[in-house]
This record gives structure tokens, C-alpha cells and sequence, in this order.
């Protein structure tokens, strides 16, 4: 999935950071800053809400767009996103257009320039 999700972003010009330990590689991820974090639930150490809950809980992604991006689309699903802070929901494998358009549009709200490429986290269970 992550190998898909470089071919669909780095054509549009976005820079992509992937871990797959979620936990181990917070140090990466304080390091980089990604301007938005894709977000899969099913990790094999972790729990994509849990994750979600601690980076909103991390002045640092405080208002770091997060896109949660799993095969499990129900109601249940997108609200326990929700309130763990998730900023929108994608069900897996995505549509490209949608994809690349719901990723500009919350960049666009956070206000990001557009003189640098965006730096995307990928964050994608190891199996």
C-alpha cells in the first residue's frame, strides 16, 4: 500500500516519509514535521486510533492534518476517528483524485506555502 500511495503522491510533488513502527519512529516524526500524516488503523504494534490520540495529544501535530486510511469504512469507524481527532477518513485502496484532493485541501486550510514540497507521512504496517 505505501509503495501505491509514493505512486500516486510523488508525481504530485510531495515529499513522503514512511514508518512503519509507529512508535519507534516518533523520533523520526519529530524530526521531520510532515505538514499531514496518513494514518492507517491496523498496525501490527499499535492501534491507529491510539496514534492518532497521542499526536493530538503532541503540541507538535496539535493541528497537524491527519487523514486516517484503512479498509475498515463503517459508521463505528469514522466516529472513533473522530474523536480521537482524525481531521478526515479515507477507505483503502483510495481513489487517486480523491486522494491528492483531499490532501490539498487540508493543506490549503493549514495554511502551508507552496514554495516547498509538502511532506506527507505514510504510516504503513509492516506484515
Amino acid at each position: 500500500m505505501a509503495h501505491n500511495l509514493k505512486k500516486i503522491l510523488q508525481p504530485a510533488g510531495y515529499k513522503i516519509l514512511s514508518i512503519q513502527e509507529p512508535m519507534a519512529g516518533f523520533a523520526q516524526l519529530i524530526e521531520h514535521k510532515p505538514d499531514l500524516i496518513l494514518l492507517d488503523l491496523n498496525m501490527p504494534n499499535a492501534n491507529g486510533y491510539s496514534i492518532c490520540k497521542f499526536l493530538r495529544e503532541t503540541p507538535v501535530f496539535g493541528k497537524t492534518p491527519i487523514i486516517i486510511l484503512t479498509a475498515q469504512d463503517t459508521v463505528i469507524d469514522r466516529a472513533k476517528a473522530k474523536l480521537v481527532g482524525a481531521t478526515d477518513f479515507i477507505s483503502k485502496p483510495p481513489n487517486p483524485q480523491e486522494l491528492l484532493l483531499m490532501i490539498e485541501k487540508y493543506l490549503a486550510i493549514a495554511n502551508k506555502s507552496k514554495k516547498d514540497p509538502y511532506e506527507i507521512l505514510i504510516n504503513q504496517p509492516a506484515y
